[in-house]
């Protein structure tokens, strides 16, 4: 069983009893990125979808709303009296280390509120694929921008997404030195994240990795999707890591360091 710590949920969603009563799934962090529009493949819920599917599934949907900093900063408190208990930043305008962003983190360290940071390289959305103030652009949402918030706010619990690929170097560094940082194993498989986790799940982060999926919940062809990932993920550690340092790791990846990480909307 994992936590599925990076994930989303289509607009009108169906058959989530199914996924739910899997067992191969504890809990899936639904990540509002209602800001897309007119994409070809799914439409994405609205965050009330978003925290509706948490109220409906009590623990087993996280809701994480989408933290936009064209609003001021006490927009973090009013997501977090809605029944948000993390915070989605992607594609922003300027650096994520931008100090004209800190109002918004400090909001988010006092209430306590992880922050899942996209890292790396974004889809080709086009502009009117996106809502306004939303950029189209990957290089502020690089990896190295990560440890200066983990400095400026050590109580605040980062995420940086996707291993940080293409500047996997970037985020090993990151979570490696920066207590407060972490990271995970989002978005489908490749080449590059093959290399990555041949190349440092070994070198003592095995505790900052997250596990996690990147689909969508809410559609019968895409749960397949996600069932199959596990899977894989599950087989990958039994056939290519049973003998290495990192397989006693197993569970801390799959369920165990997220769970550190979350706390309910009560606390």
């Amino acid at each position: 069983m994992i936590i599925d710590a990076h994930a989303h949920l289509a607009r009108n969603p169906l058959d989530l009893d199914r996924i739910v009563e899997s067992g191969r799934i504890g809990q899936a962090w639904l990540l509002d990125i209602s800001f897309y529009r007119n994409l070809p493949q799914v439409e994405w819920a609205t965050a009330e979808e978003v925290l509706e599917a948490a109220r409906r599934y009590p623990g087993f949907f996280i809701p994480f709303g989408f933290l936009d900093f064209t609003q001021p900063p006490d927009s973090v408190d009013r997501l977090r009296e809605r029944g948000f208990v993390g915070l989605k930043v992607i594609r922003t305008k300027r650096p994520y280390d931008d100090e004209r962003y800190f109002s918004h983190y400090e909001r988010a360290e006092k209430l306590s509120m992880p922050i899942l940071f996209h890292a790396g390289y974004v889809s080709g959305a086009k502009r009117d694929q996106l809502a306004p103030g939303i950029s189209t652009n990957s290089s502020p949402m690089r990896p190295s921008c990560l440890p200066g918030i983990a400095a400026a706010f050590p109580d605040l619990k980062i995420i940086g997404a996707h291993l940080g690929i293409p500047w996997g170097e970037e985020m090993f560094y990151a979570i490696k030195f920066c207590a407060n940082v972490y990271t995970d194993l989002s978005g489908g498989m490749n080449q590059a994240k093959l290399k990555w986790i041949d190349q440092y799940l070994h070198l003592g982060i095995a505790e900052k990795i997250l596990m996690g999926i990147d689909a969508t919940y809410g559609r019968e062809q895409y749960h397949r999707d996600i069932l199959q990932m596990v899977e894989f993920w599950e087989l990958y550690f039994e056939v290519a890591l049973r003998h290495s340092d990192v397989y006693q790791y197993k569970e801390a990846i799959f369920c165990g360091n997220a769970e550190r990480l979350i706390q309910s909307p009560s606390t």
